[in-house]
C-alpha cells in the first residue's frame, strides 16, 4: 500500500464511522447558490454532498470515487 492509498483508506474509514465535522457557508450570493441547488438536483445528489465532493477533489481525496464508477 503506497502512501496516498494508505491516506485514503484512513479518510473512507473515517467517513465510513460517521467523523464528522459541521461547515458553516455564509454569504453565498442568490443566484450561485440557486444553481447549485439546480445542477445538484439534475445529478440527483443533495447539495451537501455535491460540496463534500468539491472540497475532497479540491484538496486532492478520493472519498467518492469509488462511489461514483458504479
Amino acid at each position: 500500500m503506497t502512501l496516498n492509498t494508505t491516506r485514503e483508506a484512513k479518510m473512507k474509514e473515517k467517513m465510513e464511522k460517521d467523523e464528522t465535522k459541521t461547515f458553516l457557508l455564509r454569504n453565498i450570493p442568490a443566484g450561485l447558490h440557486r444553481e447549485l441547488k439546480v445542477a445538484a438536483a439534475k445529478e440527483g445528489k443533495p447539495v451537501n454532498r455535491v460540496i463534500i465532493e468539491l472540497i475532497a477533489s479540491y484538496v486532492g481525496h478520493s472519498i467518492f470515487r469509488e462511489r461514483r464508477a458504479s
